[in-house]
C-alpha cells in the first residue's frame, strides 16, 4: 500500500507513519527487525530506537542494537544523534579503518529507516530526493 510517508527522527526513538486515506489518519509502521511495538491509550504503535552500530561493512539499527547488550555499549554504537547534529557537533570516532561522525551516523541511520519503509511509499514522488537532503545536511558528497 503506497501513501504519504512521514518520519519523526527523535533523540531516543524514531517513528515512521503512513497516511491511511480510507481512515483519514496516520498509522505507524512495524518493521519487525528494527522496530518495537508499544501501546498507548489502547492504540498500538511502533518505534525504532534511534541507535546505529557499525560492524565492519554491516550496519545494525534500532531493535537490532537495543536487543544486543554488547552492541548497546560498544564504541561503534551511536545514540542521541539528533542532539549532536542539532548542536553542530560532529565528534568523529575511529571505527576500524574509517572515521564516522554523528552527522554521518544520523544519515546512515535514516537511510536504513527509509530503505525499510521503501515498500510503503514512493520515495521519489514529486521529485523529492530524500538522499540529497541527507547528503546536504551531513555534508557528504556521495551520490
Amino acid at each position: 500500500m503506497a501513501g504519504r510517508l512521514a518520519v519523526d527522527f527523535g533523540t531516543s526513538n524514531t517513528s515512521v507513519a503512513l497516511w491511511d486515506s480510507d481512515r483519514k489518519e496516520g498509522r505507524t509502521l512495524a518493521f519487525p527487525d528494527i522496530s518495537l511495538p508499544d501501546v498507548h491509550e489502547g492504540r498500538e504503535f511502533h518505534l525504532i530506537p534511534s541507535l546505529i552500530h557499525y560492524d565492519g561493512l554491516r550496519i545494525h539499527v534500532g531493535r537490532q542494537v537495543l536487543n544486543d547488550p554488547v552492541l548497546r555499549v560498544a564504541p561503534a554504537t551511536f545514540r542521541w544523534m539528533k542532539t549532536y547534529v542539532g548542536n553542530g557537533m560532529r565528534l568523529p570516532r575511529r571505527i576500524g579503518d574509517r572515521s564516522v561522525d554523528f552527522f554521518q551516523a544520523a544519515g546512515d541511520f535514516l537511510r536504513q529507516v527509509l530503505i525499510a519503509a521503501g515498500g510503503y511509499a514512493d520515495l521519489a514522488e514529486r521529485g523529492h530526493s530524500w538522499a540529497s537532503c541527507l547528503r546536504r545536511r551531513s555534508g557528504s558528497r556521495r551520490p
